[in-house]
């Protein structure tokens, strides 16, 4: 007797010691656990829709990340337009005071866009400024689209400057950038209102939103814990018990994400909660049980709990299995970011189940055992209750259950593009005011050719018909701009195309001796494609994929012999997330099926293992019911719910 109580405390403390020193190695690579979002990362990588967009990029040699957009604005009252000859030559500083700072790929302003100019039968090429000097009218620029609305609103009030940020810049670099562009913006328009927005931007704030608020979910969730127990359990030393083990759980988890090289997303800054949910389940669990002999003396009490091990270790371990399998069911996903979180919750679930199971025992080897409270040791109620009216109970479940999942089918897919931050936040504020007054920030481009065309974008009939056509698309009610190769081209104060393919040539040849030619992003360099940048406001996903279908068709009837392919932010994202959103939230089978697997291997028993996955189908049913009512937005953020809904029942 005497040696196995012995045994039983060298074996308790030896998991305490361990589980503690490994707790600490985890806090270590947990602090190395980057935090990370971008709006592409929740696109499959084989995707045909993403193949095309990374080879345009090539073809139109278009930067690979998306813009920080410097949003300059002046009152209405003061008199100050940024077509006046002062503003453009402090834009023209800025823009090149931005281009030097370290990190920077380029810088598009009004102040540095090149453009051609004919006067007195004199051919000139060059940017705002030199133009000028040389007869060409800015104000004329708030009629030419060139000019307005992509870098200046039409009342001349608000300019934008996009910075093109270095691919592989850290969030510390954008940060920092983003910091740098306030200051000489505010150095070189001292009257300016000065602000930041578009994709890149959001992307930085979000990032530093999400640092905050995994700190915030954890707290909330060790807060919950607490009152949990407090509700549960009398005194308040059951509350520390549970902090040190949760807190063990943790610190293993958030370790083995920082082993892997695992980042916090928008979707795994959830596993923190989930593992918190997992330990706290089976601590609780395991105290309400040890409650029963918690009077007892010392010696009776581990063989009460070695019993109580032995009775409940198969139970509590496939409830931490089947939650695990249900999330590795995503590691295949094709999404890297749902295939990571998958993996994260998967071990997470794991080291949270396996800390307490083995913590559990250990702590209370050493410590006084819980007293619970007095409504837990009347569960015959409940019970009795449900066993008496279980002949009602069971349709009525089934039959709300089967409404929730038929009023799910009508889903909202209207989610947008840049709403992942809070409306009132800064960026989401000038995200929005550039979509009202500077031609929006969702990004499409079409590309128009055909191989089998012999240079098409240099014969002027081609460019005529390519002229009415963006003339055409920006009298459309969701088209912020259109930008296209006879932007570039257009001459004179009458606003003339080349009438010659001799005379495009020569407009060519100036863009190149100018420096670097724009024209290279608008024009392949086998002079086969053609290509028109437009941009959005930030629609609903519905609305936003009618638009684009809409100008695919006035593309086609007006080139009926090219091919249309479309790129861009606002082209791809839409479809790929409602694509995957649906794979999500229906592929929740494959998980169940992963989930029967086990339990039947368990139960020995294919029938039991049915019935036992039964409650699995209720959460998923009615969260598909309340989606729908609520018209929330579906999104692959809001779609992996389903898993979580699934794993933790």
């Amino acid at each position: 007797m005497k040696n196995r109580s012995t045994k039983i405390k060298i074996f308790s403390l030896a998991a305490l010691w361990f589980f503690s020193l490994a707790s600490a190695v985890g806090a270590y690579y947990a602090t190395q656990v980057p935090t990370n979002y971008t709006m592409e990362q929740f696109l499959p990588k084989k995707h045909p829709l993403l193949k095309w967009e990374q080879e345009s990029k090539k073809v139109f040699q278009i930067s690979k990340t998306s813009p920080h957009v410097l949003l300059l604005s002046y009152d209405a009252q003061g008199g100050s337009r940024w077509y006046q000859r002062s503003n453009l030559e402090r834009l023209t500083k800025l823009s090149n005071e931005i281009s030097a700072v370290k990190g920077v790929n380029s810088v598009v302003s009004l102040g540095n866009i090149p453009a051609a100019f004919e006067n007195k039968g004199e051919l000139l090429v060059g940017n705002l400024g030199e133009l000028e000097k040389n007869g060409f009218s800015a104000k004329g620029t708030l009629h030419n689209p060139l000019y307005t609305p992509n870098l200046m609103s039409k009342d001349g009030l608000h300019s934008a400057v996009f910075v093109m940020a270095d691919e592989n810049l850290s969030q510390d670099g954008h940060k920092s950038l983003m910091a740098k562009m306030r200051h000489l913006a505010r150095q070189h328009s001292p009257g300016a209102k000065v602000q930041i927005g578009g994709p890149s931007a959001i992307r930085t704030q979000l990032i530093d939103l999400l640092s905050q608020e995994i700190l915030i979910f954890v707290a909330l969730t060790l807060l919950c814990a607490i009152v949990v127990l407090k509700i549960m359990f009398h005194g308040y030393a059951v509350v520390w018990h549970a902090l040190f083990i949760l807190a063990i759980a943790n610190t293993l988890a958030l370790g083995v994400m920082g082993l892997l090289q695992l980042s916090f997303t928008i979707l795994s800054s959830t596993v923190p909660i989930i593992v918190t949910v997992s330990g706290l389940g089976i601590f609780t669990h395991l105290l309400v049980r040890m409650s029963e002999a918690a009077a007892r003396p010392w010696s009776e009490r581990m063989d009460f709990l070695m019993e109580l091990m032995k009775e409940i270790l198969l139970v509590v371990a496939l409830t931490g299995l089947s939650t695990s399998v249900g999330f590795a069911c995503l590691i295949p996903a094709d999404v890297q970011v749902i295939s990571d979180y998958g993996l994260a919750v998967a071990l997470g679930v794991l080291v949270s189940s396996v800390s307490a199971l083995i913590l559990v025992p250990s702590l209370y080897v050493w410590v006084k055992w819980p007293i619970p409270r007095a409504f837990l040791r009347e569960p015959k109620r409940f019970a009795y209750f449900v066993t008496r009216n279980a002949r009602w109970l069971t349709p009525a479940f089934a039959v709300v259950t089967i409404l929730f999942a038929v009023a799910g089918l009508k889903l909202s897919w209207t989610a947008k593009l840049f709403d992942d931050l809070p409306p009132g936040h800064s960026a989401r504020r000038s995200t929005d005011l550039i979509s009202k007054k500077l031609g929006g920030v969702a990004s499409v481009d079409f590309t128009i050719g055909s191989e089998k065309a012999q240079a098409p974008w240099k014969q002027p009939a081609q460019l005529k018909k390519l002229h009415e056509l963006a003339a055409e698309l920006r009298q459309m009610k969701n088209v912020g701009s259109v930008l296209s190769l006879t932007d570039f081209m257009i001459t004179g104060e009458k606003k003339v195309l080349p009438r010659s393919p001799a005379a495009v040539s020569e407009i060519h040849f100036l863009y190149g001796m100018s420096g670097e030619s724009p024209l290279k992003q608008f024009m392949s360099s086998n002079e086969k494609w053609t290509r028109m940048a437009i941009r959005l406001p930030d629609l609903p996903a519905d609305k936003n994929q009618a638009t684009i279908g809409v100008i695919t068709a006035k593309i086609q009837k007006k080139f009926p012999g090219m091919q249309v392919k479309t790129s861009g932010m606002a082209a791809l994202v839409p479809p790929v997330n409602k694509e995957l959103s649906k794979k999500l939230m229906w592929g929740f089978f494959e998980a169940m099926f992963g989930i029967v697997l086990v339990l039947a291997i368990a139960f020995r028993s294919l029938r039991w293992a049915l019935v036992g996955v039964v409650p699995n189908m209720v959460p998923p049913a009615v969260l598909l019911g309340l989606l729908a009512y609520l018209q929330i937005p579906i999104k692959p953020g809001i779609a992996i719910i389903f898993a979580i809904s699934l794993g933790l029942v």
